[in-house]
């Protein structure tokens, strides 16, 4: 079967390839297998799909002390018109935000889960992100646990590792001007 002319990378568009209503892969594996093929080749461009495709956001491991970096980035992306839930047990308020115990508390569905939890506590945290539906899980920096992230993947999730959500959006904002 000819599906007509190959792309010659992947994204470039491709007339006829596959025929329209077709897909390459049969559903179920066609969003994890597209994910895959995009962290693999780009992490940056992971990036830049997931702040293109987010407006809200939970917070987890958001603190109410200024001088933390998870205080830090949820000023700069509440300022940029975000919307960002503070989820920590331990805190009732972060920057007029109430702040949920966990993820489940949340009020609606949410596009990102950005962690500022350290590496082994990032596994629960996945298992928490596919059950509140959410579609992609960031790992702000240092935060690497390569076992959460295929988790993730599986459940067909982008995942970003040891990136930080405040640079990647800024440097986009300035790409784009």
């Amino acid at each position: 079967m000819d599906f007509g002319p190959r792309p010659c990378r992947f994204g470039a568009p491709a007339i006829g390839y596959p025929p329209e209503g077709e897909r390459l892969f049969p559903a179920p594996f066609q969003p994890p297998y597209a994910n895959l093929l995009i962290e693999a080749m780009n992490p940056v461009e992971t990036s830049r799909r997931i702040l293109a495709a987010t407006t809200r956001i939970a917070l987890v491991g958001a603190s109410d002390r200024p001088e933390r970096d998870s205080h830090r980035v949820m000023q700069y992306l509440l300022r940029q018109g975000f919307q960002v839930f503070p989820v920590n047990p331990n805190v009732t308020e972060v920057l007029g935000q109430a702040c949920a115990g966990r993820l489940a508390d949340l009020p609606g569905p949410i596009d990102t889960v950005l962690c500022f939890r350290r590496s082994e506590y990032i596994e629960p945290l996945a298992e928490e992100t596919i059950a509140a539906g959410a579609k992609h899980l960031w790992m702000q920096f240092g935060v690497v646990n390569e076992r959460a992230a295929q988790k993730v993947r599986d459940a067909g999730l982008l995942v970003v590792m040891d990136r930080c959500m405040m640079l990647d959006h800024r440097r986009f904002a300035t790409l784009a001007k």
